[in-house]
């Protein structure tokens, strides 16, 4: 699972609240998540909506994803 936030406490809550419910976590700050996303293997994504550096829709971790990694075309983005 990959966090993606601008907000440190929303990432750091979320990564204890899944950590300690036994999933395996990365949390990641905005552009640098698509690749991490392709090394990893990340099955879900939890997308923050609006971030200065990567706003939806257009901009999304998804349209990235789509465009530049059609492998991860699957991956599920929220």
């Amino acid at each position: 699972m990959l966090i993606v936030d601008d907000e440190v406490v929303v990432r750091e809550s979320t990564y204890k609240l899944l950590e300690r419910n036994g999933y395996r976590v990365f949390v990641i700050e905005g552009v640098d998540a698509a690749e991490l996303a392709t090394r990893e293997q990340v099955n879900l994504v939890l997308l923050a909506l609006s971030m200065p550096v990567i706003s939806a829709p257009k901009s999304s971790l998804r349209y990235a994803v789509r465009r530049w990694m059609p492998r991860l075309f699957s991956l599920r983005v929220i």
